[in-house]
Parts: structure tokens; C-alpha cells; sequence
């Protein structure tokens, strides 16, 4: 992880602190000097950059997810573990009185581990992976309480099966992507939004080429494209995107150039791709994905 930068360093120690975390919280955070769209970091262009250093990607800090923004793009969501501590929980920021808070441990997480923080399209709820199932699990979600978040609750047995099931992405209509398995037995199911309710879970169609294992995937909005995470469970991460096509199927995977990478997930904008890098969690333009698409 980066060192942490003096001015960096002030903006963290020396906010004000009269903002509580959620309704009910009883915890302050402190406001930084960032404010505007994405933390007020510069945009990247079609090289990887790290993620806001010193707020976001941090030094002994092991991240462990991409960044995930809220629809209106005021809040700002990731997973992440002090270095030597067992369990991941998710860590968020938001916009209050113009600038954004200092980072901070969700309150819905600190009793249960938190990974894989995934926003519904509304941004009324928040889908998260935990490995302490007290309500359930290991799929979780949240629902917006004024300011704050509800307690977790999870989700219906037909997609928590087996335990080993994670959220990946949820579609414009509310559809859910996840995985479950692992290894040989790893499989993309998608759910759909019928009436307000996910409906019994059905494999994903799409293009599983790979010879390795999809353990994350990023489906756009609209379903058009998906951009997945493969892994030999050893040292090959990587990401590949496939393209819906005008018969219904999928396009073979193109891989990514963006070196070992996890977690991929797109801002909701389109314009910018996040995921997990070695040092952190990083951001590149998304001009890739229709400079790649087939024809």
C-alpha cells in the first residue's frame, strides 16, 4: 500500500466531527477537505491509477473489493481489513455539508463480517457477503433507514442454499448475479426481480470459456456486457469481458490488459471500471469496453 501523504494525513486527523455515521449510530466521523465527484480524485484515463491513496487504498489496510458508489454517487462503499486482523468489514464515505466523511466502518458490518458490497439500482438496498451468519447468510442485505441502514437480514434459502454463495452484481430490473461453489463447482446464477421479490435462482447463460474459474463478474445495467474475474486459485487474476450479442448469446471473453486484478465493478455512470489491485483498489476509464466490442 501507498505511504500515506502528509496533507493527506491532516485532512484525516483534523476534519470537524459533527456528523454520526446512521441513524442510531452514536458514532462521529470526521469530514476531510475532499470534496466533488469521486472523492474530487483525478478522473484516469485507459491506464489504471490508484484509487484515492491515503482514504480509500491505505496503508496497512488490505482491501479486499472494488469501490462501490451509491446511484446518486454520494456514498461510496468498499471491503477491507486492518493487516493482521481475521475478518473483513465494509468501510464507506459520503458527502455531508459538501465534503466527504473520513473513512469509516459501516455499523451493519462490525457484527458481521462484510465483502462484496453490491447496490441495488434505486440505491435502497445493499447486498453484502459475510462468513458470520447470525441472521442467515451468507448473502445479506441492507435497506436505506433515513440516513442510515437497516439491520441485516437475508436473503431467501433458494439463493442462500449452501453457504457458499456470493453477491456479484444486480442488474437495472433488479436481477441479482451471484456465485456459488467453489473451485470445480463454481457456477454464475442469476435471480429476478418478479413483484418485488428474487425469484428461485437459474444458471447465468454467458461466456464461461475461460480454463479457469469465474469468481466475480460485473453485469451492466442493461445486460449487455459482463466483465469477470478468472482465477486458477493460485497466482493467474485476471479479468476478460464478453458482449451480449443480437442472438442471445455471448461473445468469447477478451481479456483485459490491466495486470493481476479482482472484483471488478463499474461506477454507476458507466465511465469508470474499479477493482482490486495488488496495492489496492484501482480505476481506469471504461473507453474499453466499446473499443472492444465485436463489429
Amino acid at each position: 500500500m501507498p505511504a500515506l501523504p502528509l496533507v493527506l494525513l491532516f485532512t484525516l486527523c483534523c476534519g470537524t466531527s459533527s456528523d454520526s455515521v446512521g441513524p442510531g449510530s452514536g458514532q462521529e466521523v470526521e469530514l476531510t477537505d475532499l470534496s466533488g465527484p469521486y472523492l474530487g480524485q483525478t478522473p484516469p484515463g485507459s491506464t489504471p491509477v490508484l484509487f484515492a491513496p491515503g482514504f480509500v487504498s491505505r496503508e496497512s489496510i488490505f482491501e479486499h473489493s472494488g469501490a462501490v458508489f451509491s446511484p446518486d454517487g454520494t456514498e461510496v462503499y468498499w471491503a477491507a481489513k486492518p493487516d493482521g486482523d481475521s475478518l473483513f468489514h465494509i468501510y464507506f464515505m459520503r458527502i455531508t455539508d459538501g465534503r466527504w466523511t473520513a473513512p469509516a466502518m459501516t455499523p451493519f458490518s462490525q457484527s458481521h463480517e462484510g465483502n462484496r458490497p453490491t447496490f441495488s439500482p434505486d440505491g435502497q438496498r445493499l447486498y453484502f457477503q459475510t462468513i458470520r451468519n447470525p441472521v442467515g447468510g451468507p448473502i445479506l442485505v441492507v435497506e436505506r433507514e433515513g440516513d442510515g441502514w437497516s439491520e441485516p437480514s437475508a436473503l431467501p434459502a433458494s439463493i442462500n442454499a449452501t453457504g457458499l454463495e456470493r453477491p456479484y452484481s444486480v442488474t437495472a430490473d433488479g436481477s441479482l448475479y451471484f456465485g456459488r461453489g467453489i473451485m470445480e463447482d463454481d457456477e454464475i446464477l442469476v435471480s429476478r426481480m418478479v413483484a418485488g421479490q428474487l425469484s428461485q435462482p437459474v444458471p447465468a447463460e454467458g461466456a464461461f470459456d475461460s480454463p479457469y474459474t469465474e469468481l466475480h463478474a460485473f453485469v451492466s445495467p442493461d445486460e449487455d456486457y459482463m466483465i469477470l474475474e478468472d482465477t486458477d486459485h493460485e497466482s493467474h487474476c485476471a479479468m476478460g469481458i464478453s458482449y451480449r450479442q443480437e442472438d442471445g448469446t455471448w461473445s468469447e471473453q477478451v481479456p483485459l490488459d490491466f495486470g493481476w486484478a479482482r472484483f471488478p465493478v463499474v461506477s454507476p455512470d458507466g465511465d469508470y471500471l474499479f477493482f482490486m489491485g495488488q496495492e489496492g483498489i484501482y480505476w481506469v476509464s471504461t473507453s474499453f469496453v466499446e473499443g472492444l466490442r465485436p463489429g
